[in-house]
Protein backbone atom coordinates (compact mmCIF):
# COMPACT_ATOMS: atom_id res chain seq x y z
CA UNK A 1 0.00 0.00 0.00
CA UNK A 2 2.35 2.55 0.98
CA UNK A 3 4.75 1.57 -1.95
CA UNK A 4 1.42 2.34 -4.20
CA UNK A 5 1.37 5.70 -2.81
CA UNK A 6 5.07 6.68 -2.77
CA UNK A 7 6.52 6.09 -6.26
CA UNK A 8 3.29 7.79 -8.27
CA UNK A 9 4.33 10.84 -5.44
CA UNK A 10 7.96 10.48 -6.39
CA UNK A 11 7.20 10.62 -9.45
CA UNK A 12 4.88 14.31 -9.89
CA UNK A 13 7.69 15.55 -7.40
CA UNK A 14 10.43 14.74 -10.08
CA UNK A 15 8.13 15.92 -13.38
CA UNK A 16 7.44 19.24 -10.79
CA UNK A 17 11.37 19.63 -10.27
CA UNK A 18 11.95 19.27 -13.77
CA UNK A 19 9.88 21.60 -15.15
CA UNK A 20 10.30 24.29 -12.50
CA UNK A 21 13.79 24.08 -12.93
CA UNK A 22 13.53 24.91 -16.75
CA UNK A 23 10.90 27.58 -16.21
CA UNK A 24 13.44 28.94 -13.76
CA UNK A 25 15.90 28.84 -17.00
CA UNK A 26 13.57 30.42 -19.78
CA UNK A 27 12.95 33.45 -17.51
CA UNK A 28 16.17 33.66 -16.20
CA UNK A 29 17.53 33.39 -20.19
CA UNK A 30 14.59 35.94 -20.62
CA UNK A 31 14.54 38.93 -18.16
CA UNK A 32 18.60 38.91 -17.53
CA UNK A 33 20.40 38.56 -20.57
CA UNK A 34 24.20 38.25 -20.41
CA UNK A 35 27.29 38.06 -22.84
CA UNK A 36 30.26 38.29 -22.87
CA UNK A 37 31.02 40.02 -25.90
CA UNK A 38 33.66 42.56 -24.98
CA UNK A 39 32.09 45.16 -27.59
CA UNK A 40 29.19 45.56 -25.63
CA UNK A 41 30.90 45.76 -22.42
CA UNK A 42 32.82 48.74 -24.20
CA UNK A 43 29.81 50.45 -25.32
CA UNK A 44 27.73 50.33 -21.50
CA UNK A 45 31.07 51.31 -19.38
CA UNK A 46 31.75 54.81 -22.18
CA UNK A 47 27.62 55.42 -22.87
CA UNK A 48 27.57 55.43 -18.80
CA UNK A 49 30.62 57.86 -18.66
CA UNK A 50 29.02 60.06 -21.31
CA UNK A 51 25.74 60.29 -19.45
CA UNK A 52 27.52 60.38 -15.94
CA UNK A 53 25.94 57.99 -14.38
CA UNK A 54 29.06 56.86 -11.49
CA UNK A 55 27.03 54.38 -9.70
CA UNK A 56 26.67 51.40 -12.35
CA UNK A 57 30.75 52.42 -13.27
CA UNK A 58 31.66 51.91 -9.95
CA UNK A 59 29.62 48.32 -10.00
CA UNK A 60 31.08 47.32 -12.72
CA UNK A 61 34.80 48.07 -11.95
CA UNK A 62 33.98 46.49 -8.62
CA UNK A 63 32.51 43.31 -10.04
CA UNK A 64 34.18 43.45 -13.49
CA UNK A 65 36.61 39.87 -13.87
CA UNK A 66 38.06 41.15 -16.84
CA UNK A 67 41.47 43.49 -16.30
CA UNK A 68 40.71 45.51 -19.36
CA UNK A 69 37.18 46.06 -18.75
CA UNK A 70 38.04 47.10 -14.62
CA UNK A 71 40.50 49.45 -16.00
CA UNK A 72 38.37 50.79 -18.38
CA UNK A 73 35.48 51.25 -15.70
CA UNK A 74 38.28 53.20 -13.03
CA UNK A 75 39.42 55.65 -15.93
CA UNK A 76 35.95 56.88 -16.49
CA UNK A 77 35.13 56.96 -13.01
CA UNK A 78 38.48 59.39 -12.40
CA UNK A 79 37.49 61.34 -14.89
CA UNK A 80 33.91 61.86 -13.88
CA UNK A 81 34.97 62.44 -10.31
CA UNK A 82 37.25 65.12 -11.81
CA UNK A 83 35.95 66.99 -14.24
CA UNK A 84 31.85 66.74 -12.98
CA UNK A 85 29.67 70.02 -12.71
CA UNK A 86 27.33 67.45 -10.68
CA UNK A 87 28.22 67.90 -6.60
CA UNK A 88 26.17 64.58 -7.09
CA UNK A 89 29.02 62.90 -9.17
CA UNK A 90 31.93 64.51 -7.08
CA UNK A 91 30.30 63.62 -3.83
CA UNK A 92 29.56 59.89 -4.68
CA UNK A 93 31.54 57.39 -2.76
CA UNK A 94 33.96 55.54 -4.05
CA UNK A 95 36.02 54.16 -1.37
CA UNK A 96 35.49 50.83 -2.13
CA UNK A 97 38.23 51.00 -4.95
CA UNK A 98 41.09 52.74 -3.04
CA UNK A 99 44.45 52.38 -4.48
CA UNK A 100 43.04 51.36 -7.74
CA UNK A 101 41.61 54.66 -8.44
CA UNK A 102 44.64 56.74 -7.90
CA UNK A 103 46.95 53.94 -9.97
CA UNK A 104 44.77 54.77 -13.18
CA UNK A 105 45.13 58.07 -15.62
CA UNK A 106 41.63 60.00 -15.82
CA UNK A 107 40.65 59.75 -19.02
CA UNK A 108 37.82 61.20 -20.89
CA UNK A 109 35.59 58.73 -22.70
CA UNK A 110 35.32 58.38 -26.56
CA UNK A 111 33.02 60.41 -28.55
CA UNK A 112 29.57 58.49 -29.62
CA UNK A 113 29.76 56.19 -32.49
CA UNK A 114 28.31 58.07 -35.53
CA UNK A 115 24.55 56.96 -36.22
CA UNK A 116 24.05 54.31 -38.81
CA UNK A 117 24.08 55.31 -42.38
CA UNK A 118 20.51 55.15 -44.02
CA UNK A 119 19.46 51.89 -45.28
CA UNK A 120 18.08 51.35 -49.11
CA UNK A 121 15.09 49.45 -47.70
CA UNK A 122 13.95 52.71 -45.45
CA UNK A 123 12.03 55.51 -47.13
CA UNK A 124 14.29 58.57 -46.47
CA UNK A 125 11.33 60.91 -45.44
CA UNK A 126 8.55 60.01 -43.40
CA UNK A 127 5.29 59.07 -44.94
CA UNK A 128 2.47 61.65 -45.22
CA UNK A 129 -0.10 61.55 -42.59
CA UNK A 130 -3.69 59.92 -44.01
CA UNK A 131 -6.57 62.15 -43.74
CA UNK A 132 -9.70 60.79 -42.98
CA UNK A 133 -12.49 61.71 -45.22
Amino acid sequence: MRRAIFIPLLIILAVVAILGGVGYWVYNSYMFYQTDDAQVKIIVTDTLARISEIEPLTKIALSAKDPEEKQRALRRIKFLKQNSESTDVRNFDVSSLGEELNQVPAEPPPPPPPPPAPSSRMPSHPPAPRTMK
